[in-house]
């Protein structure tokens, strides 16, 4: 799952391949999740390597990346204790045009539990309601 996301991303800034793109809970500052101490954050680590350095770290996250002609919409839940704010707040900087949904009380699985709110404003999303 951590890298796919990651993966769709890289593809979507790289290529005209999309017109959008849609993070779910998204890590879109690799460096800055990377520096902490969960078993995700060192998931990140692992993916990246022992020698990669902050240049590397930026030069694949999504927050860092452009997306042009693209348009990029980040769903993430006020409640996400794996996927905190901040990675929403380092995307939200860099791309200000980017839509950006914040669920109250919904956390990071909330958007693939089909009787939730957030899974409801995912598939609305897909099917551009």
């Amino acid at each position: 799952e951590f890298s796919g996301v990651l993966f769709r991303s890289w593809i979507a800034a790289d290529s005209n391949q999309f017109d959008e793109v849609v993070g779910v809970a998204a890590i879109t500052d690799l460096a800055g999740y990377a520096a902490g101490q969960g078993s995700c954050q060192q998931a990140a680590k692992q993916l990246m390597g022992p020698e990669a350095q902050e240049a590397d770290y930026k030069a694949v996250s999504p927050a860092e990346l452009q997306y042009p002609d693209v348009k990029v919409t980040l769903l993430a839940g006020s409640s996400d204790n794996i996927v905190g704010r901040d990675q929403v707040s380092a995307f939200e900087r860099k791309h200000p045009a980017a839509d950006i949904k914040i669920l109250e009380q919904a956390g990071h699985f909330d958007f693939i539990h089909p009787d939730t709110r957030a899974a409801q404003v995912l598939m609305n999303t897909l099917a551009h309601d």
